[in-house]
């Protein structure tokens, strides 16, 4: 049997290559157990050896992918991606087009130093707040969103981790390092020829369908809270409208109540005094980060003073459906004597709940946002108040810190730039700073970091190396050779994008990447040609994928949330496919000749 594998190793490896593509496309699994599967039958038939199993593990490429996640993460943390969506938004009503321009070649630039599908992630509730602000369907907006990012990411190093893991492919396969702008003149190039042709191609093919499967409003909860104003705020005896802090996109005030009375007239010039409430409706993220400002308070007063030194926690909780609590106001509910709990919030699906905080009176289904230790909300829990209790997945922006997260991205290209040290231990030693600096706490670090994709690579690199070990690489070279020998150099740019590009819309881009990169290198090597121009070509055909949902994450990502078809990625897809390709190549002809 162990003869009957090595001597027809190199068929083997592929025939599991082709079963691995088929699974891919079929997608009966996730694309990271799928690759992990067939990288397990690679080491179980021994067509790897161990040694190169491990130094798999060891490619600088998985590193700086995890590491560039983090940093995204921060700016996220940090309120810096929020602000920037938020500037959009805020003039969009006065001129739209030049609104929706600016929006798209921001996220353009974004996603140039930043991992591209965070960047969607974070961008794809503002811009369906966007398209209503503008009376446009969503649908109009998501897959630009999409294709802007893509775009973005082609221009840099570390836009993508495609790009990021072709350059290390290459780099064991004994091509020079590729410096962090090395790709960008062909990036600008093919990023302004596919905005133009997305803006032109957009009004024409892009569906303008309903809303249904559509949520309109923001990605996080809107509570109804209360703001009372202490002593030492440093924004007493000054007007609402000059006070930053009640001035953020997520916050929207409602009212001052004072001595039981609510006032809701010309607010911007109410000079607020201690002792006052501002009434707002405000995001979780903004609610924790007015929380954390010295002179708050957020919510009901507190009526059990908690443990010193208590493990303080935030809660959502659904009410359950109980007699004795429906109807009755927020503040006779007892939640703080009965089990040391305090309102921060309160939401109603549809409905502004109440005039303020402390009038609500409660229904089954209400959301509340909680204040408490973990001993009253498991007290919370058995009393069966709740139906529901979780921890909300938004934590309040530290915005203080933004200047250091923006400084850390700025010097990780900066220094990359100059070739002071590679870009991974850059990312690296950028990470330290801001977990150090408290830019982002460290389980949201961890949690920011795409494991799939990190485990998808591993794997797929393991599967890589089995490809070349076992001679599976040279054998699909020899085939390939004979087609493409006679062709001239730019003929074999335009097959080897094309077949990458075509792969790329069945199947996961890293994979394509992996697989596809020491091929190129090869091929290019036996027809005498530099393989450098055909590893961008991989470069670029590997993330510029429009036609499918499937073929790049984040266009899986807006396809979910835009409740599209798949035939509308087809429609401006394969267009964009074409067009964008064919820029790619004689760009890439133009800046790296051949």
């Amino acid at each position: 049997m162990t003869d009957l594998i090595s001597t027809n190793a190199p068929v083997i490896a592929i025939v599991i290559l082709i079963g691995l593509f088929i699974a891919f496309a079929l997608e009966k699994y996730p694309p990271e157990v799928t690759a992990t599967v067939a990288a397990a039958l690679f080491i179980v038939l021994g067509l790897v050896p161990g040694d190169q199993v491990m130094a798999a593990f060891s490619n600088s490429a998985p590193i700086t992918i995890g590491a560039m996640f983090i940093i995204s993460g921060a700016l996220v943390r940090t309120g810096v991606l929020d602000a920037m969506a938020h500037l959009v938004i805020g003039r969009a009503q006065s001129r739209p087009i030049l609104a929706i321009a600016i929006f798209l070649a921001a996220t353009v630039a974004a996603s140039a130093f930043m991992n591209n599908t965070p960047v969607v992630l974070v961008l794809i509730p503002v811009v369906i707040r966007l398209a209503h602000s503008l009376g446009f369907a969503p649908t109009r907006l998501l897959i630009p969103l999409s294709y802007a990012a893509i775009l973005g990411g082609t221009c840099t190093l570390i836009g993508t981790s495609t790009n990021i893991l072709v350059d290390g492919i290459a780099r064991e396969g004994g091509l020079e390092a590729f410096s962090i702008f090395e790709i960008a003149p062909v990036g600008l190039t093919v990023a302004i020829v596919g905005s133009v042709t997305m803006l032109v191609l957009g009004k024409f093919l892009l569906p303008e369908r309903g809303q249904k499967g559509i949520e309109a409003e923001a990605s996080e909860t809107v509570f109804l809270s209360e703001i009372t104003v202490l002593p030492n705020f440093p924004g007493v005896d000054q007007p609402l409208g000059t006070l930053v802090e009640f001035q953020r996109p997520g916050i929207r005030i409602t009212g001052v109540r004072k001595a039981g009375v609510i006032s809701r007239n010309d607010l911007d010039a109410y000079v607020i005094q201690k002792g006052e409430v501002v009434i707002v409706q405000a995001t979780t993220s903004e609610l924790l980060t007015l929380a954390e400002i010295k002179g708050l308070r957020v919510g009901l007063r507190r009526s059990v003073e908690l443990e010193p030194g208590a493990d303080v926690q935030i809660v959502e909780a659904i009410l359950a459906p109980s007699r004795w609590h429906t109807g009755v106001r927020i503040s006779d509910l007892a939640l703080g004597r009965r089990a040391g709990v305090r309102v921060l919030g309160a939401f109603r699906h549809g409905h502004i709940p109440g005039s303020d905080l402390s009038s609500v009176r409660l229904r089954p289904s209400d959301k509340l946002l909680l204040e408490g230790s973990a001993e009253g909300f498991a007290e919370l829990a058995r009393s069966g108040d709740a139906v529901s209790i979780t921890e909300p997945s938004a934590r309040a922006f530290r915005r203080r810190q933004a200047p250091v997260a923006i400084a850390a991205l700025v010097a990780i290209v900066a220094l990359a730039a100059l070739n002071v040290m590679p870009i991974g231990l850059l990312a690296l030693v950028g990470v330290a700073g801001i977990l150090l600096l408290r830019c982002i706490d460290g389980d949201e670090a961890w949690a920011s970091i795409d494991g799939s994709i990190l485990v998808l690579i591993f794997a797929m690199l393991i599967i890589g190396a089995g490809l070349e070990t076992t001679g599976a690489v040279e054998l699909i070279v020899s085939v390939l050779e004979p087609y493409l020998s006679g062709l001239p150099p730019l003929a074999t740019l335009f097959a080897v994008y094309f077949i990458a590009s075509i792969l790329t819309e069945t199947v996961t881009n890293n994979a394509v990447a992996v697989v596809f990169t020491p091929i190129v290198i090869s091929l290019a090597t036996q027809l005498g040609i530099d393989p450098r121009p055909f590893v961008v070509a991989v470069m670029f055909a590997a993330s510029a994928s429009f036609a499918t949902p499937i073929g790049y994450q984040t266009n899986t990502l807006v396809y979910g949330a835009g409740n599209y078809k798949f035939v509308d990625f087809l429609k401006i897809g394969v267009p964009m496919n074409l067009i964008v390709g064919i820029t790619s190549v004689l760009s890439i002809s133009i800046f790296f000749p051949l």
